[in-house]
């Protein structure tokens, strides 16, 4: 049996490329607190296509084109992304309160 490891959200990871983009776990648009993936994965697809066929009609794959994939998903998920990169700033920090606070235990 085969594991690897789980491509956890960051925002310092770089998903556009000349001619390319990163889009679900490849992009690693995966929750850092729940593991969840397939919403991010099918929304990130979508930014991507559209990005791609606005790339398309003005025949420019450049970065700075490409780049308005980063805007498209930001817009839709990165308040998400920031609130679990926070929650998993602080279960880091302080694991017993995290607990206690999802588990409800005293």
């Amino acid at each position: 049996m085969k594991s690897w490891q789980i491509p956890l959200f960051s925002f310092d990871t770089r998903r556009v490329f000349p001619g390319a983009l990163l889009v679900g776990d490849a992009g690693c648009f995966v929750n850092q607190i729940t593991g969840d993936g397939i919403y991010e994965a099918l929304f990130t697809g979508q930014c991507a296509a559209e990005t791609i066929i606005e790339a398309q009609r003005n025949g420019d794959y450049s970065d700075r084109t490409l780049s308005r994939f980063d805007e498209r998903w930001r817009a839709q998920l990165g308040g998400r992304f920031k609130e679990a990169e926070i929650l998993n700033n602080l279960a880091t920090i302080a694991p017993n309160i995290i607990s206690r606070a999802i588990f409800h235990t005293s």
